[in-house]
């Protein structure tokens, strides 16, 4: 049996749900539909949220921030997507943040002491000789195909991504890693306390088997691989405000019952942010790129993270690239941790 609970500051609701295998096939199944671009998503996303959501609605206050707490495949599913009845997406009335679990909210770190820059950000990452991926640069993911070895396809909308965020704080106040430059020795010697937001732009991969396998993909030097892997990430000190995986994928892992998912996010948050921007499938490499430097700019504009995200999220689906307006392009990308 399933349960949710809507918690305020002064009041908790509870109310039944369907099982959870019903929940869990019908939220893969719409995610599955999200992830295909299919004109069938609209159709399942009403009743998807009559199933998880109508029971609570009244306890839902609009322009309110929303914290989601799911759990099984629950966590692999954008809830912004969905729609009340009226025709809109819920992410046009509510801020949505997701977190691991009510413990880990708990005990998410608080950045102290004065950090000296704004922005340390990586991209473009040199894979070296490989073959391309057949299509044009609008088809291009920032994941791997690993069927016949990991097949990494250059990236070059990261860079401008990369220089398009930078551009907007003062030279002195941002580094950025870009080409060969982007190392993993060149995360492990940075001093990262110093920094307030630190980005990623590159191929991710995750193995929900093995976890600790899973990676962020950068340029190899000498005798390193160039994977920054879930125990190179827990030995990190980090002090920032937030952490932006912006490759595919980020936001998965290990399920894990009652404590969400083991994975690339919970290892940043682990090493010391309150909040981590990952993805909950294989992400458009030109869309992300406008999808980041509009959060940034936002943010820039003095919007906490979360809701600076929802913000980017509105351009996009008001977007004049008709394309980008499909959930497809925008609602990968999700805030994990403190909004």
């Amino acid at each position: 049996r399933s349960y949710v609970w809507a918690v305020s500051g002064n009041k908790t609701v509870m109310a039944p749900l369907a099982s959870r295998a019903v929940l869990e096939e019908r939220a893969r199944h719409y995610r599955e539909l999200l992830v295909k671009q299919s004109p069938q998503a609209v159709e399942e996303a009403t009743p998807l949220y009559q199933m998880l959501l109508a029971p609570i609605a009244s306890q839902l206050v609009r322009n309110k921030i929303v914290v989601i707490v799911a759990d099984g495949a629950l966590h692999y599913l954008p809830f912004e997507t969905l729609m009340p009845p009226g025709g809109h997406f819920l992410g046009e009335d509510f801020t949505v943040a997701y977190v691991p679990s009510a413990s880990v909210l708990a005990e998410l770190p608080a950045p102290s002491g004065v950090r000296q820059k704004e922005l340390l950000a990586y991209g473009n990452p040199d894979f070296g000789p490989g073959p391309p991926r057949p299509g044009t640069a609008q088809d291009v993911v920032r994941g791997l195909d690993v069927r016949d070895g990991l097949r990494l396809t250059p990236l070059p909308n990261t860079r401008y991504e990369v220089d398009g965020i930078a551009a907007l704080y003062p030279t002195s106040m941002s580094t950025t890693h870009l080409g060969r430059a982007a190392t993993k020795t060149s995360v492990q010697q940075e001093n990262l306390t110093e920094y307030k937001r630190i980005h990623f732009a590159t191929h991710a991969f995750i193995d929900e088997r093995r976890p600790e396998r899973s990676g962020i993909v950068l340029s190899s030097a000498g005798q390193e691989d160039g994977v920054l892997r879930i125990n190179d990430i827990l030995a990190l000190k980090l002090n920032a405000d937030l952490v932006v995986l912006s490759a595919c994928q980020t936001g998965l892992g290990k399920l894990m019952r009652g404590e969400g998912i083991s994975g690339l996010t919970r290892a940043f948050l682990f090493a010391g942010t309150p909040r981590v921007v990952a993805s909950l499938w294989n992400v458009n490499d030109a869309a992300t790129t406008d999808l980041m430097k509009s959060f940034y700019r936002k943010m820039k504009d003095g919007l906490a993270p979360a809701r600076a995200l929802q913000a980017a999220k509105l351009e996009m689906m008001r977007s004049g690239v008709a394309a980008y307006r499909a959930p497809y392009f925008w609602a990968a990308f999700v805030l994990v941790g403190e909004p």
